[in-house]
């Protein structure tokens, strides 16, 4: 029986088989009122007859209290003693029943929050949570290692955070292993990442057609790129490119999931959707050891993709079906309304089957946009006010969309 006590050190119990350890509330009639203190205060039983041994500790009315000493309430049960000999008994609440098993669980680690895929950043962090059968996550203590960057574990701690700073450009993993009371070590969870922050190859802050190539070959679907998104695709993140290809006079499309490699100094186009100075459309490329696929390389267009629905660059001067004279769209009060404006198609020497056009403000924001079959487009300006516009019109020819630029419109009315 123990009562009244201020017990800041270990309690050693010695029997036969079995006991009764009665702190407060046991049929012992210990009324308790002791102070367990919990940063070095440990409760055992030692038996030399094990595994026979199998007991009961009652615990009420006693003050508990933390490293910090602060109060706090245990748990009222706990199965299990620390090992075989000594029954570890540390804050664990009113009523603790033990018997003579050996603690040989690990406890388990999860890795909460880390970098995954290539970052564009030095800096790193990661967060982790602990568990186990016995000990209390409280108690647990870890240990990691950021393999590519260290070189050994690191001494074990109760932290569950790390970060890293100015990593170099490579490849990392992050392992973190926990330790309970008992000593089990814990398989380790693990979280791979790498860092690159290595200049792209092309960078557009504009948007629309470019034309790229490279000094050497290239495997498009090896390319990576700012946002998939920023570039025309096929709405599954793989990027469009075009390439001419002069004896079927046509543009043909490859998409970046399809293994098409590039010729040195060969021209192809990209068409950029979103791009700006502060946040460009970039694309990096690795040079490759495969022969190139030829400009008349074919590959099937993705399921997602018709080809009545995509729109070229220019025709390359010189070719079939080119211009000597490029196509233009021009506009024209209609003499039915001062309001009413039409957009005619001029120089186009074959069919224009469609003709889009949208005008925007001189700052970008969009007023209108219209498509009609034919050569000629109109569009009722009531509203609108008197000033300089900007327009931008496509022509749809045998099937194929062809941007033409955009144009100065001022509305006078």
């Amino acid at each position: 029986m123990i009562e009244n006590n201020n017990i800041s050190r270990g309690i050693g119990i010695t029997g036969e088989s079995s006991a009764i350890i009665d702190m407060g509330g046991g049929p012992l009639g210990s009324s308790g009122n002791n102070i367990v203190h919990h940063n070095n205060t440990i409760i055992y039983a030692t038996y030399h007859e094990l595994p026979a041994y199998s007991g009961t500790l009652y615990a009420k009315n006693n003050t508990w209290k933390d490293s910090s000493g602060k109060e706090f309430q245990p748990p009222d049960v706990l199965e299990g003693p620390a090992d075989t000999d000594h029954f570890l008994i540390k804050n664990k609440g009113n009523k603790i029943r033990f018997s003579g098993t050996e603690d040989t669980t690990p406890p388990s680690v999860t890795i909460e929050s880390a970098p995954s895929g290539t970052i564009k950043r030095r800096d790193v962090s990661f967060e982790w949570s602990g568990s186990d059968d016995r000990t209390v996550t409280a108690d647990l203590v870890y240990s990691y290692f950021l393999d590519g960057h260290e070189s050994s574990w690191s001494n074990w701690t109760s932290d569950t955070s790390k970060s890293y700073t100015d990593l170099a450009d490579g490849s990392y993993t992050f392992k973190v292993k926990a330790k309970d009371e008992a000593g089990n070590v814990g398989t380790s969870s693990t979280a791979s990442f790498s860092v690159d922050l290595a200049e792209p190859d092309l960078a557009f802050t504009t948007e629309g057609w470019k034309m790229i190539g490279f000094p050497y070959s290239v495997d498009w679907s090896q390319a990576s790129f700012s946002n998939p998104g920023d570039f025309a695709n096929d709405g599954a993140g793989n990027v469009r490119l075009v390439v001419w290809t002069p004896n079927d006079q046509q543009y043909l499309n490859h998409y970046s999931d399809s293994g098409f490699v590039t010729s040195a100094w060969e021209g192809y186009w990209i068409k950029v959707n979103s791009a700006s100075s502060e946040n460009p459309a970039t694309i990096t490329v690795t040079k490759t050891s495969q022969s190139p696929s030829g400009s008349a390389t074919r590959t099937a267009l993705p399921a997602s993709v018709e080809d009545k629905d995509l729109n070229y660059p220019p025709t390359p001067p010189g070719a079939e079906g080119s211009e000597d004279e490029p196509i233009e769209v021009a506009t024209y009060a209609s003499q039915n309304t001062g309001e009413e404006l039409k957009f005619v198609v001029l120089n186009a020497e074959e069919e224009v089957e469609e003709l889009k056009v949208a005008v925007f403000t001189s700052g970008g924001k969009e007023l209108w946009k219209g498509t009609n079959r034919g050569e000629e487009l109109t569009w009722n300006s009531e509203g609108v006010a008197n000033g300089v516009y900007l327009y931008e019109t496509s022509v749809k020819i045998n099937g194929r969309w062809k941007e033409l630029g955009a144009n100065k419109l001022l509305i006078l009315k």
